[in-house]
């Protein structure tokens, strides 16, 4: 499909663009005294309507609700382009992760199932659990049920089950990316690619698992050679921040390398490259026109979402609003 097909579509997102939340408004959220409050603050400022809730832990569900109804107009106003499926992979792959370790632990998950996806989460279960339907299902989410089952016989530990699975997914994202062949989409998946491999970078180091390790759980299709990751393990972090600066990376690396030391967590990391992934996504607004608009959206309204868990998480907790404010990502509005 052309750009020219999504002139009118770009239209209506723009206006959709103006009802997202306000970084003056997030503060006032952030700076009441109750969870009550913010939901209060939240009803009046946002689209989302928490006013029925009799209980304000029960905020998820309006959450949930609205994501299910983000994606379902987002598919409609699409069309046959894929850019909505790229999107959405995450969620696809996320239901591949809890089939699988429903499988394999013998837990049932299915309280965790995103149930808005195309690819229905239960036929998911069916082909993780018995091996069928599998006529039913995508290929790719075939191969990846059958890659992250065989990751956990071969390890007996979960949190294979996720690295399988993610590895599948960004593979699948960047065929997405070759059949839309939109630049913007393609940039953005790679560099995804590169912050899950610097994440994974660091937490291997932390943990010393060694550079096999490190060399099983990189993966290729990014921005950066996951060697050059491997080629700088045993050198100082300084070293590879420099390095990293002349790549797509700039200073984010070197300025949160204080904050990734041993015995301390990556959430200052992680917080750092979801606001570049904002920013990436901030950039086609400089667009007049294109598929480019809808990715666009549904990852400011999902990064909104997040900032209101992050919040209410936070109150309903009695976190200070200091640390909550250093939690927050970037607005794209």
């Amino acid at each position: 499909m052309s750009a020219n097909e999504f002139i009118e579509v770009s239209g209506y997102l723009r206006v959709l663009e103006n009802k997202i939340l306000k970084t003056d408004t997030m503060e006032i959220v952030l700076n009441v005294a109750t969870p009550q409050d913010a939901l209060k603050q939240l009803s009046q400022n946002s689209i989302y309507d928490f006013t029925a809730l009799n209980d304000v832990e029960e905020y998820e569900s309006v959450l949930d609700d609205s994501l299910a109804s983000l994606y379902s107009e987002m598919y409609a106003l699409a069309g046959e382009s894929k850019i909505v499926e790229l999107a959405a992979a995450k969620y696809d792959y996320h239901n591949v992760k809890v089939a699988v370790k429903s499988k394999c632990l013998g837990e049932t998950q299915n309280h965790l199932l995103m149930r808005f996806t195309q690819v229905s989460p239960e036929t998911i279960c069916e082909y993780a659990q018995y091996g069928k339907k599998a006529d039913e299902l995508p290929e790719h989410i075939c191969v990846a049920v059958c890659a992250a089952t065989h990751a956990f016989e071969v390890s007996k530990k979960p949190q294979d089950i996720d690295l399988a699975a993610d590895i599948n997914m960004y593979c699948h994202m960047l065929d997405i990316c070759k059949e839309l062949g939109i630049e913007f989409a393609t940039d953005y998946v790679r560099e995804s690619i590169d912050y899950f491999n610097l994440k994974a970078f660091l937490r291997v180091r932390d943990m010393q698992k060694g550079l096999r390790f490190l060399r099983d759980i990189t993966i290729p299709g990014g921005l950066v050679d996951p060697s050059l990751f491997a080629q700088y393990y045993d050198r100082t972090l300084d070293e590879l921040a420099d390095k990293l600066y002349y790549q797509h990376f700039g200073d984010i690396v070197k300025n949160a390398i204080e904050n990734c030391g041993p015995n301390e967590t990556f959430s200052d990391l992680e917080r750092r490259l979801d606001n570049a992934l904002i920013q990436k996504a901030r950039s086609s607004k400089y667009l007049a026109y294109g598929p480019e608009l809808i990715l666009s959206y549904i990852f400011a309204r999902e990064n909104e979402m997040q900032q209101i868990r992050i919040i209410m998480s936070g109150k309903i907790n009695n976190v200070s609003t200091q640390v909550l404010r250093g939690r927050l990502r970037e607005n794209y509005a």
